[in-house]
């Protein structure tokens, strides 16, 4: 039965597929339409998973782009939208939880999330948080995306869009 129930969900999570709306560097870290969502935020017009990916009604988009039909980030940047050239956005998604879960037990502990902090949101830098900041707003954030509240992040919880409010 466990068996079955693995095989449809990752099964059911190849089936998705989304574009990344992380922040943009321009002069400091925006989205792409010229706004500045925050050190923890997503760029999505919506709720966004905890990589900044499948985002409720996708990412924002900045006006010009918008006017001439064209859609994300690559519209923009015109760089894939995914973390690697050759990879859909369901393995960008397994890659960053792997990097992010170091004793690789399938799930994230807020220890390790704030250990690899700068894998799910790599221009933090650009806001000179202080630590307590930092530790406060990781902990929302994953407060926020462990919805069964048992103290971790399975892959489903950490890829399922959630609106976290800072």
């Amino acid at each position: 039965m466990l068996g079955t129930t693995l095989a449809f969900i990752f099964c059911s999570a190849a089936l998705v597929a989304s574009e990344c709306c992380p922040l943009g560097q321009r002069d400091g870290a925006y989205c792409l339409d010229g706004s500045d969502p925050g050190a923890f935020q997503c760029c999505g017009a919506g709720a966004c998973n905890i990589f900044c990916c499948n985002c409720d009604n996708g990412c924002r988009q900045p006006k010009h782009v918008a006017a001439r039909g064209l859609k994300g980030w690559s519209a923009w940047t015109g760089e894939p939208p995914t973390c690697g050239l050759a990879q859909n956005e369901n393995q960008c998604l397994l890659d960053k939880f792997e990097a992010v879960d170091t004793n690789h037990d399938g799930k994230i502990t807020i220890a390790e999330l704030l250990a690899g902090i700068d894998i799910l949101r790599p221009l933090l830098a650009e806001y000179d948080l202080d630590a307590a900041t930092t530790k406060k707003d990781a902990i929302t954030l994953f407060n926020a995306y462990d919805v069964d509240k048992d103290g971790h992040l399975t892959f489903v919880e950490a890829s399922t869009p959630q609106d976290v409010k800072f």
